[in-house]
């Protein structure tokens, strides 16, 4: 009976050598000290994976934002080629960004005063003559091709809500004069001297809020012009049907744009007959 005590406290102590320890079962438990180690380990990896996840996450951002930079141009593409469908069908009158704005034309029949310039420009007057599925009071319009998609994130604001209010990529009010100092007037595309290099519409957004303006203004103005959604750079649409980034400034009226020709308020790029 006690050599059999003795065996068995041997068996219920410390090991020769400090490495494992074993229990009333007889198992082998790993030492504190491997259990250290392995933390170690686990240590490390997480800090590996917080410098990974640090390098990729701002090359995620910049691809993430390209993504959009290219659908905004796409969508001022297919802007452009309705416009054009338009002017073909429509005796060569360049699309305004409101038709009551311009010619006092009610083309959609709204009957209400405060609405009537809205629900004439352009989006409104393109779903209404069928050259889009994008009905600009649809709940069912969710990515229209007359928002961009950065302008529109930004918002935070529904596609719906956006172009029910008149916020949409702004064509330049040039287009609803016919000089700077002259009546309200539609141009026609054969009046157009250097379609390739003038301004039709694209990037814009309005002074007191942080919305696309439907109208871009070729001067210093209260309500909106073209800007600079993608790190100061806006997709514009010219007469030509061409889709170009133009470097834009950081303030809506510190300077139109911050490279030639655009820097001229009154240049060619804006007027159609210059």
């Amino acid at each position: 009976m006690h050599t059999f005590k003795k065996l068995y406290s041997r068996c219920c102590t410390q090991s020769v050598g400090g490495s494992n320890v074993t229990g009333n079962t007889g198992m082998p438990h790993k030492s504190a000290s491997a259990w250290s180690f392995t933390l170690i380990e686990l240590l490390v990896v997480i800090a590996i994976i917080a410098i990974l996840a640090g390098m990729l996450l701002p090359a995620l951002q910049q691809a993430r934002e390209r993504a959009k930079n290219i659908d905004c141009s796409g969508r001022l593409r297919q802007m452009g080629t309705m416009t054009r469908a338009y002017t073909n069908d429509y005796n060569d009158y360049v699309m305004s960004y409101s038709h009551y704005y311009t010619s006092r034309m009610n083309i959609t029949g709204c009957t209400s005063n405060n609405e009537m310039a809205i629900q004439n420009s352009y989006p409104w007057v393109l779903w209404h003559l069928g050259y889009t599925q994008d009905r600009p009071s649809s709940a069912k319009t969710k990515n229209s091709i007359f928002m961009c998609p950065t302008a529109q994130n930004e918002s935070g604001k529904t596609t719906q809500w956006l172009l029910y209010n008149g916020y949409a990529y702004g064509i330049s009010l040039a287009w609803s004069f016919r000089t700077s100092a002259g009546e309200k007037h539609m141009w026609k595309a054969t009046q157009v001297k250097n379609p390739s290099a003038t301004v039709y519409a694209g990037d814009s957004r309005n002074k007191d809020n942080p919305y696309p303006n439907i109208s871009a203004h070729y001067s210093r103005n209260n309500s909106g012009a073209f800007y600079g959604w993608h790190q100061l750079s806006a997709n514009i649409l010219f007469a030509d049907g061409h889709v170009g980034a133009v470097r834009a400034g950081n303030h809506l009226f510190d300077g139109f744009y911050q490279v030639p020709p655009y820097n001229d308020r009154e240049g060619g790029c804006f007027w159609p007959d210059k």
